[in-house]
């Protein structure tokens, strides 16, 4: 069994390494958003972006530039010739949202990568706040789409990759008069929604920008502390001493999560639908980490931990033949204008 844990994490690991290590003889610098980016899988992947290009310059934005000045200190020594900028804000508004857009745009013109992984897991009921929204699902859908909306103008380079870390193949059915889980909310329900609503938002994004890729990975299981970060009182207590040490016996690391998650956002394999092969990002290895298989719409990849393409084709081919992807979008962009108006 110890052996068993061990081996998790560890398949087509060298693979992806290796495509990570031959990226800089394609590329010698690559501009890139980090939301998320302060711990945990965020940092892994910040980290394999700072390591693996010659000339990184990358843009992270969190709740607190103090906490973050020794991580920014350390990325700067890690690779002298990177650029590396820190925006303090709150990304669970969505009017924070857009003001750190503009921002970025502003110092950052073209952007090859944008990378989200914020986010928390809710134990308890839904967390309203001051957009009317709940705080989990705001950060795991509505803001990661604004920011995706927001940047797409400025992605319009030989390689521009969109990367949400969440759940991808964990799709579940919508609760289709209460998408924002008002009435409905559960930690279930919000896992299914936060899946679902990505998706086929995602897919209608690939369809209008094909030169976009547009990735939804499942990280797998990653020592990292989001439920400690997520509990609190004897529950928190109970994460911190016991399923946290257990469950950090057999997970990755968020190195290695890192690793792999930078690889998703640069192999050619999950470019837009009309990126032009090879060109698009780093070349293929070893036959290519997702063993041939193709996204069901062009452009758009749900990815499980080690890159192969998963979905829950169960429900997402239902809600795409009855158009339900439009339904989410009209739902989504309503949201925002209630919200920003």
């Amino acid at each position: 069994m110890a052996a068993l844990f061990a081996h998790f994490g560890k398949s087509n690991l060298a693979q992806i390494k290796e495509a990570n290590a031959s990226l800089s003889s394609q590329f010698t610098t690559l501009n890139a958003v980090f939301i998320g980016a302060t711990a945990g899988i965020g940092l892994g992947t910040l980290r394999a972006f700072a390591k693996h290009v010659p000339r990184p310059r990358a843009i992270i934005l969190g709740r607190s530039k103090a906490a973050f000045a020794p991580v920014l200190e350390e990325l700067k020594r890690s690779n002298p010739n990177g650029e590396f900028e820190f925006i303090e804000t709150d990304v669970s508004l969505l009017k924070n949202v857009d003001a750190a857009s503009k921002t970025i745009t502003e110092r950052m013109p073209e952007i090859n990568i944008l990378c989200m992984s914020q986010g928390f897991i809710n134990f308890g009921p839904r967390q309203e706040n001051s957009d009317g929204l709940d705080v989990c699902t705001s950060l795991r859908y509505y803001t990661r789409l604004r920011f995706a909306v927001n940047l797409l103008p400025h992605m319009r380079s030989p390689i521009a990759r969109v990367v949400s870390v969440l759940a991808a193949g964990y799709e579940g059915p919508l609760v289709e008069d209460d998408l924002e889980l008002k009435k409905n909310y559960s930690i279930g329900n919000a896992a299914g929604h936060g899946s679902t609503m990505t998706a086929l938002a995602f897919e209608k994004l690939a369809q209008e920008n094909p030169d976009v890729g547009f990735v939804h990975v499942y990280p797998g299981l990653v020592r990292t502390n989001l439920m400690v970060n997520s509990t609190s009182g004897l529950l928190g207590i109970f994460m911190r001493w016991v399923v946290t040490p257990t469950l950090g016996l057999f997970c990755m690391t968020p190195e290695d999560c890192g690793e792999r998650i930078f690889a998703y956002a640069t192999t050619a394999e999950f470019s837009g639908a009309g990126a032009e092969g090879e060109k698009a990002g780093v070349r293929k290895v070893g036959g290519g980490i997702a063993k041939g298989q193709e996204s069901v719409v062009k452009g758009a990849w749900f990815l499980d931990w080690d890159g192969k393409v998963i979905g829950n084709e169960e429900v997402l081919a239902g809600y795409r033949k009855k158009g339900m992807g439009e339904v989410v979008w009209k739902h989504t962009e309503e949201e925002w204008q209630r919200v920003l108006s």
